[in-house]
């Protein structure tokens, strides 16, 4: 039988243990959930040079440049 000394001991080994486990994890998800809102933010910025271009060509037709 482990003594109230040992499993102190223990625990205090394997607390700072399971607190940087659980530090990596969620560091983990933040980029998991990063990486997925990356999609969404790229396709709105093209949906904007999009739109930049056409006002861009409609102008230069416009004012006889292109």
């Amino acid at each position: 039988m482990p003594t109230g000394i040992e499993i102190a001991g223990l625990t205090l080994v394997i607390f700072p243990i399971v607190v940087q486990c659980l530090r990596f994890y969620l560091e983990g998800c933040q980029k998991i959930k990063e990486a997925s809102q990356y999609r969404g933010t790229l396709k709105r910025l093209y949906r904007k040079f999009g739109m930049g271009k056409v006002k861009f060509e409609n102008t230069c037709g416009r004012d006889g440049i292109g």
